[in-house]
């Protein structure tokens, strides 16, 4: 299993928010990236914090495959060096 942490950017009742995803994935045997997992963050830039996003969040992401659109930047900002 690898880790990838990404920026993404969502609309959230009309306003721009910046997300920061850390993805657990493997690669299927036919080479296909396959998500196993993911936390999200809502950092603030304002206060410098950051917060976990809420649940009801997390499963609108997870039910429409928004991390699909992702796959190249998870690939490419693997943060294991053994994947």
């Amino acid at each position: 299993m690898a880790n990838s942490t990404i920026n993404v950017e969502i609309d959230v009742m009309g306003v721009d928010v910046m997300l920061e995803v850390e993805v657990q994935w493997h690669t299927s045997e036919a080479g296909e990236l396959t998500i196993d997992d993911f936390y999200a963050y809502h950092f603030d830039y304002k206060t410098g914090s950051s917060t976990r996003i809420p649940y009801w969040m997390h499963k609108i992401i997870e039910s429409t495959n928004l991390l699909e659109e992702y796959y190249e930047d998870i690939e490419n900002n693997c943060d294991d060096s053994e994947y």
